[in-house]
């Protein structure tokens, strides 16, 4: 029979094992011995194959089988064969450990079938109480579910302790210590100590730990209390466990004195722990405040009750700082300090203003602030700066009539010019005034004027009787008055600028609104010369000259002079034409009419146009 076939025939029979003195056995489980088996017990290179015999199987004191012959080769046949190794058996052909618990000793009980080797366990059931069996088949210190602690301990995670709560604790030390799992006599939290006594850390000491461990007579008082801090019975622990005008000494005893506990009676206060008035120079107004009645700068030093008060300061001192206990007196030397008093009492720097009464003195350059500066008491001076003004070190630029430039330079507003020179003074001249028409320093002429103007920088004075302002030059040119004598005008600029274009067609324009050389009716400014010599000026094309006269329109003769043309004498492209000047009445005017015109009438006053 084959080692195999014998295995399954006997069903793992343990006997086998112990007459073969093997390790092998069945395929699952554990052996006679209680040694866990995992299939083969023997090396893989040895198993048989299932149906076969092993002709190199070990001798039979080796194997499970009896009819197995010795192992051949090199390695062991029998246990005999492992004498030079001590405390080994054969198994398979080499000398091992174990083969099962049997072959093991005290100290490791235990055979691992696996390696063939022997630990100290292979389940933390096999360690006593208290320890597991660990990664490396030793029993260590522990504990789970399965594996209790020793009487008097209680797992706690995965280690044995002496408590987890009061519960497991009890006789003497009935408390549980979480921080250390130990039992002890008491705690601090929960003082559990007996009168007479307190925890200290976790043991109950001789002392007190509340009022209710003191008696009557502790300390010599009638009512002890606890100082649970030095655990003694005491008088007081405060000034209110004292009687009225005692306080509590830093020894827990009630001694005569006062404090803000115990006041003193109405109208005195306590002061340094004794009953005082306030209205001393030594404290007034309150406790210590001790008024200047040694410096030799403060005269005549009293206590209203509230601050101290002076009669007066010793010569060159103030009492700039009177405010309230006013203790030190005339403090102030006002000469060293730099100071001065203003009006009000009020000690300011010699350099700062009282009132702006004091502002009056603008800085350099002045031309740009107001002389007038404001003042806020114990502040130097300010004066602001004109509303768009500039400086440039010491130079000023107003922005008067103008804007002014960072280089203090001015840009001024249509109309205005610097004609100082001086930004200071901003835009100061109107270039549209009879003194600077048209730019700086260019004043209308008075020759033969009646009356100076200046419109768009061009002087357009009123005339002295018979004389026209008739050239007008502009700026930067000189102006030359009334320049032209209107008495001689034929020929002249003058004549040719007013007698020439004043109505370029004159159908349908009224009569009034001809415009005059002079003043109508007015011999002297308007003659009958000066009609002659305009028409004369203008003559119409093919006309005579001032030979033709019209009717008055008031219902005289000679006030009209006129000329005409038609049809070949006229210019190209004009069938008639006529120019009308009156001079007399209430009119006075030129008319020169063309566009096809076929006549030419001469105005009467009923006429409202001419036509």
């Amino acid at each position: 029979m084959t080692r195999s076939s014998a295995a399954l025939f006997l069903g793992c029979v343990p006997i086998l094992l112990l007459l073969a003195g093997l390790g092998q056995g069945c395929a699952t489980g554990r052996d006679a011995n209680d040694v866990p088996t995992q299939g083969w017990a023997g090396d893989a290179a040895t198993q048989p194959e299932s149906g076969q015999s092993d002709a190199s199987s070990p001798t039979p004191d080796a194997i499970v089988t009896p009819d197995a012959t010795p192992e051949t080769g090199s390695g062991c046949g029998s246990n005999a064969d492992c004498v030079n190794s001590p405390g080994k058996v054969c198994s398979h052909g080499a000398c091992v450990d174990c083969v099962n618990d049997s072959t093991c000793s005290a100290a490791k009980p235990k055979c691992d079938v696996g390696t063939s080797t022997c630990v100290e366990c292979l389940a933390s059931t096999d360690c006593m109480h208290g320890y597991v069996c660990g990664t490396n088949d030793t029993c260590e210190q522990g504990c789970s579910p399965s594996q209790p602690c020793p009487t008097g301990q209680v797992c706690n995670a995965g280690g044995c302790v002496q408590c987890v709560m009061d519960s497991d604790c009890g006789g003497t030390t009935p408390r549980c210590d979480t921080k250390t799992n130990t039992c002890v006599q008491c705690l601090e939290t929960t003082d559990n100590c007996g009168t007479g006594q307190y925890c200290s850390g976790t043991t109950c000491m001789a002392g007190c730990k509340n009022n209710g461990d003191c008696t009557a007579g502790d300390a010599g008082a009638s009512d002890p209390l606890c100082d649970a801090t030095h655990h003694t019975c005491v008088q007081c622990l405060g000034d209110g466990d004292c009687p009225a005008s005692q306080i509590c000494s830093p020894s827990n005893n009630c001694t005569t004195g006062c404090n803000t506990n115990h006041p003193c009676a109405t109208g005195m206060s306590c002061c340094s722990g004794f009953c005082e008035s306030l209205d001393t120079t030594a404290n007034c107004g309150a406790c210590g405040v001790t008024c200047d009645t040694t410096s030799g700068h403060s005269l005549g030093a009293s206590c209203s009750g509230t601050t101290c008060v002076y009669a007066g300061c010793a010569t060159g001192w103030h009492d700039c700082n009177a405010a309230t206990p006013n203790s030190d007196g005339c403090e102030t030397n006002l000469t060293t300090q730099g100071k001065k008093v203003c009006g009000d009492g009020v000690c300011v720097a010699v350099s700062a203003c009282c009132t702006a009464s004091d502002c009056l003195a603008p800085p350099s350059p002045q031309a740009c602030y107001g002389m007038q500066g404001t003042c806020v008491e114990g502040s130097p001076c300010s004066y602001p700066l004109n509303q768009g003004s500039t400086v440039c070190g010491s130079t000023c630029c107003n922005a008067i009539d103008g804007t002014c430039n960072t280089s203090c330079s001015l840009t001024c507003n249509t109309g205005r010019e610097n004609c100082s020179g001086n930004p200071a003074t901003g835009c100061d001249t109107d270039i549209a005034s009879t003194s600077a028409c048209g730019g700086c320093g260019r004043a209308c002429s008075s020759a033969n004027t009646a009356t100076p103007a200046c419109t768009g920088g061009v002087c357009n004075s009123t005339c002295q009787a018979g004389w026209g302002n008739c050239s007008q030059p502009a700026a930067p040119a000189a102006d030359d008055g009334c320049e032209s004598n209107l008495t001689v005008c034929a020929g002249t600029p003058c004549c040719g600028q007013l007698c020439t274009g004043t109505h370029s067609d004159g159908i349908g324009q009224a009569y009034t609104s001809c415009v005059p050389l002079g003043q109508p009716g007015d011999a002297s400014t308007y003659t009958k010369a000066m009609a002659i010599d305009c028409l004369n000026a203008d003559p119409i094309t093919g006309g005579g000259v001032g030979t033709k006269t019209c009717p008055d329109p008031g219902g005289g003769t000679d006030d009209c002079y006129w000329n005409s043309c038609s049809g070949s004498t006229c210019p190209s492209g004009v069938t008639s034409e006529c120019g009308v000047w009156c001079y007399t009445g209430g009119l006075a005017g030129y008319v020169k009419l063309t566009a096809g015109s076929t006549t030419c009438n001469c105005p009467t006053t009923s006429d409202a146009t001419w036509n």
